[in-house]
């Protein structure tokens, strides 16, 4: 008998499945052009904005801060000329981490 508590909801589904994919795109920054970069890097600070606001009650204050302030920090590099990639994943990695622990 499974307790219905530890069973995951079709929410904590998708946002794994959400967070899975980011992990692979974020992964591949390496082999991307500088415009690819970019373009990736957008689309991961897209996913992540509504999903640490969605997630927020999960957090204290300031951990909720700290990680808006990191996507906020992502989101500036994404939108440098010359993104660096090892740099934004760090930070990617992290705030993905920190959003799976909220899905399990």
């Amino acid at each position: 008998m499974t307790d219905a508590s530890s069973t995951p909801t079709t929410s904590q589904q998708s946002l794994r499945r959400q967070l899975d994919i980011l992990a692979e795109m974020v992964e591949a920054l390496d082999t991307q052009t500088d415009a690819g970069r970019r373009h990736t890097m957008g689309k991961v600070i897209a996913v992540l904005t509504p999903q640490v606001r969605l997630q927020g009650t999960a957090f204290t204050d300031r951990g909720q801060r700290g990680i808006e302030r990191t996507v906020a920090w992502l989101a500036a590099e994404a939108r440098r000329p010359l993104p660096s990639a090892p740099v934004f994943r760090r930070g990617a990695e992290l705030v993905i981490s920190l959003l799976a622990s909220t899905a399990s």
